[in-house]
């Protein structure tokens, strides 16, 4: 038995190889009755888990066939796969032809402070470096 306050609800639950709720109620002969439908309900509640397993077996084989089977179009994949990665490193070299240096990689000439000129603001050229 299980009890929710919330909803004021007691579920009794059929346990065997499977397990069966049950809602009860006030009245003791509705929930005899729905205590004999739930276990009226099994044998068609096992027929329906038995179709499913055939089903999902039927799948399966299946399934195991489809991967033994080798790609119809393997060898076009592959051929496309190759042509993709010599794309790819064509374009990666031409992106590095085009691409300017960034500051981290000019000559140490470059990157050197250059002296303040004599047009610049009174408090720029009075900052000691």
């Amino acid at each position: 038995f299980s009890f929710d306050p919330l909803t004021m609800k007691v579920d009794l639950k059929l346990t065997g190889a499977a397990v069966h709720n049950v809602e009860l109620s006030d009245s003791a002969t509705g929930n005899i009755t729905r205590i004999d439908n739930a276990i009226d309900a099994i044998p068609d509640r096992l027929a329906m888990a038995k179709r499913r397993l055939a089903d999902l077996h039927t799948q399966v084989a299946a399934a195991e066939e489809e991967l033994r089977r080798e790609f119809p179009r393997a060898d076009e994949l592959r051929e496309k796969a190759a042509r993709l990665a010599q794309l790819n490193a064509e374009l990666t070299l031409q992106e590095r032809k085009q691409t300017p240096k960034d500051e981290n990689n000019k000559p140490e000439s470059e990157t050197a402070l250059q002296p303040v000129s004599d047009d610049a603001p009174e408090f720029v050229r009075s900052v000691n470096f």
